[in-house]
């Protein structure tokens, strides 16, 4: 790679580690909790510049079943990315929902993107170049559906 006309090198370097714990406490309560971290490294040669970009994420699915035919869920995801060196971006998301059985009929009331975020993007900047990244997200979602069984 040349940089104002000077031959440089670099070096990359990805991290991830990703936990999962999973629960059923009880007959009426289950839950998923993961998080995950990530780190890219990038030196460069001659110079010595480092840049690091850590990102974490916090990811939560929880089902409540208060009596026998109701179960209430909730989805939250929250997430942290270090954009600069100074320079942090986090973001927070979350659907919901909750499912019925009457007789032979499945009820399920949905509702995605709760707080109505329409796009995400950001730029993150390294020793070596600035990533730009942009993604167009549904709207605020609610869906009703009904399943037969039989």
């Amino acid at each position: 790679m040349l940089r104002q006309e000077e031959p440089i090198k670099f070096r990359s370097e990805v991290y991830n580690i990703i936990l999962t714990l999973r629960s059923n406490p009880c007959s009426w309560f289950d839950f998923d909790l993961s998080g995950s971290y990530s780190a890219m490294s990038m030196k460069t040669t001659p110079g010595g510049e480092t840049s690091r970009l850590p990102s974490a994420g916090v990811f939560l699915r929880s089902s409540i079943i208060p009596c026998r035919n109701l179960e209430i869920w909730v989805r939250p995801e929250f997430t942290g990315r270090q954009t600069t060196d100074a320079g942090f971006r986090r973001d927070f998301f979350l659907d919901a929902g909750c499912r019925t059985r009457i007789g032979l009929v499945e009820l399920e009331l949905q509702a995605r993107n709760l707080t109505d975020r329409r796009n995400l993007s950001y730029s993150a900047f390294s020793a070596i170049d600035t990533y730009t990244y942009s993604f167009r997200l549904r709207p605020l979602e609610l869906m009703l559906s009904a399943k037969i069984n039989f």
